[in-house]
C-alpha cells in the first residue's frame, strides 16, 4: 500500500512519498546523453501546471540525510552544479505542506538564488504522469500502393518501407494467432501492464531508495 509507513515510528514517511522521490532521482540522474535535448519537466500539482526544466545546470543529485542541509533545510533532493554548489532543491509533499518555519527558509533560499521546486502528489495514480515526456507520434495514412510524388525513385523507396512495415505487423499477427494460448495470455498481460508505474518508471538498481521500497513496511514494534 502506498500509504504504508516505510520509515520508523519516530520518523514516519509514506511509501508514496519515497516512491515519488525515487522516481525523480532516477529521472534526474539518467546518463548525460539523455539530457542533451530533452528537458525534464514535472507536474507541480496533480493534473496541474508543469515546472521548468529541473535538469538545467544540474551535474549531480544527492538524497540528503539528517546531517545534510541547504540553508537550514533538509530537502528530499539536492541538485548541484559543476562547481558542487546547490542550484536546486526538490521537496515532495504528500499530505501536509511545509510548515511556516520551513516555508520561510525556502523563501530565503529562493532569494539567495537556489531554485526551490515543490512537487505535490496525492495518489499513486499521479506518478505515471508526473514527468512530462515529449511525444510526436504520427500514424501514416498511406498504403504501399499510394503514389506520393512524381519522383519514381522516391515512390519506390517509400513503397518498399511501407511494405516492410506491413509485413512486420502481419508476421506479428500470424505469430499471435498461431502461438499457444498461454503465450498469448502472457503477451496480453504485458500489454495491460505497459501503463503501470513499474513499467513507465521502474526503480533503477542504483537508486538509494530501492532497498527501502522493496522491503515490507516495518511494524511499529520494530522501529
Amino acid at each position: 500500500m502506498m500509504t504504508d509507513n516505510v520509515g520508523t515510528a519516530t520518523y514516519p514517511v509514506s511509501r508514496l512519498h519515497q516512491r515519488t522521490v525515487a522516481l525523480l532521482y532516477d529521472e534526474l540522474t539518467r546518463p548525460r546523453y539523455d539530457w542533451e535535448e530533452t528537458p525534464l519537466k514535472v507536474r507541480l500539482e496533480p493534473q496541474g501546471e508543469l515546472s521548468h526544466d529541473i535538469r538545467a545546470d544540474v551535474e549531480t543529485v544527492k538524497m540528503p540525510d539528517e546531517w545534510t542541509s541547504v540553508g537550514g533545510v533538509v530537502p528530499d533532493l539536492i541538485c548541484y552544479n559543476a562547481d558542487d554548489k546547490p542550484v536546486r532543491i526538490i521537496e515532495v509533499v504528500v499530505t501536509s505542506p511545509p510548515s511556516n518555519d520551513k516555508q520561510a527558509k525556502l523563501e530565503n533560499l529562493r532569494k539567495r538564488g537556489v531554485d526551490v521546486v515543490v512537487v505535490t502528489v496525492r495518489d499513486e495514480k499521479d506518478l505515471p504522469e508526473l514527468c512530462w515526456v515529449p511525444s510526436d507520434i504520427r500514424f501514416s495514412s498511406w498504403t504501399a500502393k499510394d503514389k506520393r510524388s512524381r519522383n519514381y525513385a522516391r515512390n519506390s523507396y517509400v513503397r518498399g518501407i511501407s511494405m516492410a512495415y506491413d509485413r512486420a505487423v502481419m508476421d506479428l499477427i500470424k505469430d499471435l494467432t498461431g502461438c499457444s494460448p498461454q503465450v498469448r495470455r502472457q503477451f496480453l498481460n504485458v500489454l495491460r501492464a505497459l501503463g503501470d508505474l513499474d513499467s513507465l518508471h521502474p526503480i533503477r538498481r542504483d537508486n538509494p531508495l530501492r532497498e527501502q521500497l522493496d522491503s515490507p513496511a516495518p511494524k511499529e514494534d520494530d522501529a
